[in-house]
């Protein structure tokens, strides 16, 4: 062997070193490595832990208010996913028995708009006790007041491609 060169041995096992670069051998260098890193934990931290700062009573107050405003605005947000139909618009001031007539025009409206059968024989205006005046058109079905004069209009109608209640002077 040379002079100038020493045979190093490990600092741990005491093997004899191949490079200059190191004190431990390879087998030394991965088992320190290995040593130094740290294990992660396997089980995630459970919720006691997670909600350690926050007390029991404050959980279920804010859980008590949840409820409070969905049983106060529910039956609101209930009420407006349902169709609402104004029982006129326009500026016409109307007695009790047109605004009765205008809502059994509703219901044909609605019959219109499912497609089922017309109540013709059921409903009758409120003022006079006759049947509604059915009629069929090339624009569709068209109901009428029998005598629009009663309420104070000169026609009462629904239907013919108009799904809302008109009422004419």
């Amino acid at each position: 062997m040379d002079g100038s060169q020493v045979d190093r041995t490990c600092s741990q096992c005491g093997a004899r070193l191949e490079d200059d670069a190191s004190d431990l051998c390879l087998a030394c260098a991965v088992g320190a490595a290995d040593a130094q890193v740290e294990s992660a934990p396997s089980v995630p931290e459970p919720a006691e832990r997670r909600l350690r700062g926050i007390p029991t009573a404050v959980l279920y107050a804010i859980c008590l208010v949840c409820l409070a405003i969905i049983a106060w605005r529910g039956p609101a947000f209930v009420q407006s996913m349902q169709p609402q139909h104004p029982i006129r618009t326009g500026v016409y001031t109307t007695a009790g028995q047109c605004d009765a007539c205008v809502a059994n025009l509703w219901v044909f409206s609605a019959a219109v708009m499912d497609g089922s059968e017309l109540p013709a024989q059921r409903l009758t205006c409120p003022a006079t006790g006759e049947p509604y005046v059915v009629t069929g058109s090339a624009d569709g079905t068209v109901v009428s007041c029998p005598n629009p004069e009663e309420h104070g209009l000169s026609s009462l109608t629904v239907g013919g491609g108009v799904q809302i209640p008109e009422a004419r002077r």
